[in-house]
């Protein structure tokens, strides 16, 4: 017979279900404007200011993350409207077609000789995880030609970046942490080096994604770093 592939988010939610907590499949997007610094910090509870195509944490709520993935947004006017920020696409590499600016796609490049350091209830539980991670240079990309000559009235190059699949730019997070909607929860991303990665007459974004468990009203039940405790005291 062959073994069935594991899966941790359907595990524990599997695992809290049977202790009669209701939990399901969860997503928290978190965005930071960037600009010439070297670290950016994201917000992830919802007590605070967001952009409207942010997911935040709710302060009754409890998040346990399984995937995480950081790619990059450009929104293109300085006008930054809700319906701006919902159009505006993400890219998993700095393609020079769609960051123009001068010197705007070399500098982005930067993003991926950072680390991304994660502090839960105010404790620093992640120190580094390489960004080198999450980039994704696709065979399909924006502005690569894809005939010698194009037929008349066709363009010779893709107008948008290929997209592999729903996990396209995530990877696994293995580490058992619980974001708590109660407690100081954020994360950093530290580059190397402090250069210029905003946008040219636009505003270019570092996008943080969570996939993982979504404990409903469950911040009173699950702690930082007490998942398996929980679960081992509830049999």
């Amino acid at each position: 017979m062959t073994p069935k592939a594991f899966n941790r988010t359907r595990s524990l939610i599997n695992a809290f279900e049977s202790k009669g907590v209701r939990s399901t499949q969860g997503t928290l997007r978190l965005e930071v404007a960037l600009g010439s610094s070297a670290s950016y910090t994201f917000n992830i509870n919802d007590n605070q200011t967001k952009l409207a195509t942010e997911v935040r944490l709710r302060s009754g709520d409890a998040f346990i993350p399984t995937k995480i993935g950081l790619f990059i947004k450009k929104a293109n006017s300085a006008t930054l409207t809700d319906a701006l920020q919902a159009t505006s696409l993400l890219h998993t590499y700095p393609n020079s077609t769609v960051f123009t600016g001068s010197g705007e796609a070399d500098n982005l490049e930067s993003i991926y000789s950072g680390r991304i350091q994660i502090t839960v209830n105010s404790v620093n539980l992640t120190e580094t995880i390489d960004t080198l991670n999450f980039r994704r240079v696709d065979m399909a990309q924006q502005g690569l030609a894809f005939l010698a000559s194009a037929p008349v009235g066709k363009s010779n190059d893709y107008t948008r970046s290929a997209w592999q699949g729903g996990d396209y730019g995530f990877i696994n997070y293995e580490q058992d942490i619980c974001f708590n909607g109660q407690a100081n929860n954020f994360a950093n991303l530290n580059l190397a080096a402090s250069v210029v990665n905003s946008g040219t007459q636009s505003t270019n974004y570092a996008v943080l994604y969570f996939r993982g468990v979504l404990l409903l009203n469950g911040a009173n039940v699950a702690q930082d770093k007490s998942i398996k405790t929980f679960l081992s005291r509830s049999k």
